[in-house]
């Protein structure tokens, strides 16, 4: 039979440029790009010896007979090999080739398993072809064998796309549906029509579709260094977990990187960060770079000798360099040494775990290399169980109201109370109100918590009467950091009130001191806009550091409540002594109410009385109250 070799060269040809763009390129290290890869190779060498085996065949009577079976004999197995990673190649881009799907690919492995034990026992048993000397090239009995086996793979291979349909995007569903229905047509029109080496031809314009659709993992790269996105981190994290494969790591922070170039432009500081992560991939060479955020970077690697070396050279320079804009920069390194596999397991975890560790560092004064220790995991671990204890409160509506009492020195009884959120669980005891918000900001929860602090409180007011009952002028909550920059601010704050039917003259709003010292025209008109509706504004720990006086005076504020640590080393006399009292009789200027925040001993009650203080809140008079406790104080 004459063969028709000039497709098969056309797709020998442009499969090897795709091969080679793809093979040059560091590629995403998972399990559904190893067996593409495999798939690749398997494709290149099947057209290879299809084009060669072609030829032997059509000159057998010429040739000896061994050279007939030297190359079809692995052509054969190819092909019935090459259909079994198709299937494995399905199972991957669904994520279902885990070691719970053991029985499964044991099942499916045999038909190909059978094939090639018959193709390798072909030279005795004749089964497949046969070549004698001075004859032509004869198919053998079970011949078809290799249609029926690429009929089941392509039979099993659709099956589980269906099946698991769900578990791939759109995009890959009809990605891997167009070129099985590709392939499967090749075969069949080859199986027709001998002569014309269709099979290999679609499976190679297939497999470089696939390319060019599914394995270009640009959404998987970082625009501006080329390494790996936080995507990709994660992906590959749960990946390597899921087959258990030992993986070692390095999270890297460029310190202090944004402070000591603002006298850069955006292209030197994204020149600055892309040396960071050239030097780390030239650093570690079997590992891979991940840009986790914008100065963290991981590297992570399954060698390792990569990894001991990277840590040892990271560990004595300590610090990075580059050159921009005529300076050199160098920022500090801080690095976080996961040197076992089993720390680096699911993403969430390990997000969590780098965190856990840089705060864990700088808290501890360290810098250069840390290693990730017990503290580190029990401290990762305690997060991972608050957030849980957190997120269960919120849904079942299981945070508590406490109610601390505010004194006024004139009046000499309690005027209002500031409102804090709690929280109580089983396991974990009572959750510090400090861990609580700073997790809450971490995790993006922080505004649902002030919300429903915010209508819980409302909920409590409406309950037990009007305020004026208790003689109390006001209720105040929180307003966090995140929750002030959210477009919603006021329409969410007003509904809620609204909604439960109290006065808006009962809420009182505390905004953090560092914050005001941030706050543009178009946020001060937001608040403006509250205290027209009666909901007054409290300055909170004012003198911490950070006001900008004259920003804070042009907030519509009800009162300032000072700072604890401002009084708490107040001494008659001193320089500091002086600041305060100062501090004291500019709010009062300006028309606000003192508050003196801490204040647990009494002896400090005169001295803040002569200051012009107008209220006091602290131990002194009362710890915060659940709600019942508080009610009696005004019974």
């Amino acid at each position: 039979m004459k063969y028709e070799i000039g497709y098969a060269l056309c797709s020998l040809a442009f499969l090897s440029v795709v091969a080679f763009h793809y093979f040059r390129k560091k590629r995403y290290p998972d399990l559904q790009n190893r067996i593409y890869s495999v798939v690749m190779i398997l494709a290149l060498a099947d057209l290879i010896l299809d084009i060669a085996g072609s030829w032997t065949i059509m000159n057998a009577a010429a040739l000896p007979p061994w050279i007939n079976y030297v190359l079809n004999t692995p052509f054969y197995i190819i092909q019935s090999v090459l259909p079994l990673a198709v299937f494995l190649y399905v199972l991957a881009v669904a994520g279902e080739l885990g070691s719970h799907r053991r029985p499964m690919l044991v099942a499916a492995m045999l038909p190909a398993s059978l094939n090639v034990l018959a193709i390798l026992l072909n030279p005795a048993t004749r089964w497949i072809f046969s070549v004698e000397a001075g004859q032509p090239y004869l198919r053998g009995p079970y011949f078809s064998l290799l249609f029926l086996t690429f009929a089941f793979y392509l039979s099993v291979s659709l099956l589980a796309l269906f099946c698991f349909r769900k578990r791939f995007l759109r995009t890959q569903f009809i990605t891997i549906l167009v070129f099985l229905s590709f392939v499967g047509i090749g075969v069949f029109i080859q199986f027709l029509f001998p002569k014309y080496l269709l099979s290999s031809m679609v499976i190679a314009l297939s497999i470089t579709m696939v390319y060019f659709i599914l394995q270009i993992p640009e959404e998987m790269l970082d625009v501006v260094t080329g390494v790996f996105n936080h995507a990709a981190l994660m992906r590959y994290i749960d990946s390597g977990a899921r087959h258990r494969r030992k993986i070692l790591g390095l999270a890297v922070s460029i310190e202090d990187l944004m402070s000591q170039g603002q006298h850069l432009g955006l292209t030197d500081m994204n020149e600055a960060i892309k040396q960071m992560a050239d030097y780390l991939t030239k650093l570690c060479p079997k590992g891979w770079i991940f840009r986790m955020s914008a100065t963290v970077y991981v590297m992570l690697t399954e060698d390792e000798a990569c990894y001991e070396n990277a840590a040892t050279e990271l560990r004595e320079t300590g610090a990075f360099h580059f050159e921009a804009a005529g300076s050199v920069l160098r920022p500090p390194l801080l690095i976080c040494a996961f040197p076992r596999s089993e720390l680096v397991t699911e993403s969430e975890n390990f997000t969590r775990l780098v965190e856990t560790a840089f705060r864990e560092a700088k808290a501890r004064g360290i810098h250069g290399l840390f290693q990730i220790d017990e503290r580190t995991i029990a401290d990762s671990n305690r997060y991972a169980a608050v957030e849980s204890a957190m997120a269960a409160a919120l849904k079942n509506d299981k945070y508590e109201m406490y109610f601390q009492p505010i004194y006024s020195l004139e009046k000499e009884r309690f005027v209002s109370a500031e409102a804090l959120i709690r929280l109580k669980d089983a396991r974990l005891g009572d959750v510090s109100a400090q861990e609580l918000i700073s997790i809450a900001e971490t995790n993006g929860t922080v505004v649902q918590i002030d919300r429903r602090a915010l209508r819980n409180v409302c909920r409590f007011i409406h309950k037990n009467g009007p305020l004026e009952r208790f003689g109390l002028d006001m209720i105040t909550v929180n307003v966090s950091t995140v929750d002030l920059i959210q477009d919603d601010l006021y329409d969410s704050i007003v509904t809620i009130i609204r909604e439960e039917g109290v006065s808006f003259d009962s809420i009182g709003l505390e905004i953090t001191e560092s914050v005001a010292a941030t706050f543009d025209d178009a946020l001060i008109s937001r608040l403006q806009a509250f205290t027209q509706k009666g909901i007054r504004l409290l300055l909170d720990d004012f003198g911490a550091g950070y006001s900008n006086l004259y920003r804070m005076a042009s907030l519509p504020l009800y009162a300032v409540k000072m700072d604890r640590k401002m009084f708490a080393s107040y001494e008659s006399g001193t320089q500091r002594a002086v600041v305060f009292e100062e501090m004291i009789q500019m709010c009062k200027r300006l028309g606000f109410l003192v508050i003196a925040e801490g204040i647990h001993r009494p002896d400090q009650i005169d001295t803040l009385r002569e200051l012009g203080v107008d209220r006091i809140q602290g131990f002194h008079y009362a710890r915060p109250l659940p709600s019942a406790e508080f009610l009696k104080l005004f019974q």
